[in-house]
């Protein structure tokens, strides 16, 4: 099995709609793609994809924020899953936060997700306490965060 993290393009929006988003409208996939990507053109997000024997079947993306950075859009398609690629994904992603000298990542999980909570955490992420109201129209998640300074000091990475 070869296993490849490259960034996205903008011809990988029909793969990344059959093998991760099965259920969406192919056209709103390939708009946030092409949105994505020109967020990337402009230093604003990394979008990865994750191939298998040259299929692809994951992404995430990185959102820069000023100092600090959001992991968001992981997905893995159902066939590929525990295999160790979101692990990968996060891992690169942390690595190029790193390289841009972000200080902290943070990532939200959905409170009914208590298995995806447990896997960021065992990856450095931990709860944090939202500050101010929340709109009532936001989903019931829960922030972690990983502070960036501390995997430098000890040298530490995602593996």
């Amino acid at each position: 099995m070869a296993i490849t993290l490259r960034p996205a393009r903008r011809e990988d929006a029909a793969a990344l709609h059959k093998s991760c988003y099965p259920d969406a409208d192919p056209e709103d996939v390939d708009f946030y793609l092409a949105w994505s990507l020109r967020q990337v053109q402009k230093g604003r997000m990394v979008r990865l994809v994750a191939e298998v024997d040259g299929r692809v079947v994951g992404n995430a993306q990185l959102t820069v924020w000023g100092s600090e950075g959001e992991i968001g859009s992981i997905v893995v398609a159902e066939s590929h899953r525990r295999q160790g690629l979101a692990r990968r994904l996060i891992a690169a992603l942390v690595a190029e936060a790193q390289a841009r000298e972000l200080d902290a990542l943070d990532i939200g999980v959905h409170r009914d997700k208590p298995h995806l909570r447990a896997f960021y955490e065992s990856l450095g992420f931990r709860p944090i306490k939202k500050s101010g109201p929340m709109p009532t129209f936001f989903e019931p998640i829960i922030t972690l965060k990983l502070p960036l300074q501390a995997l430098r000091k000890n040298g530490r990475e995602i593996a």
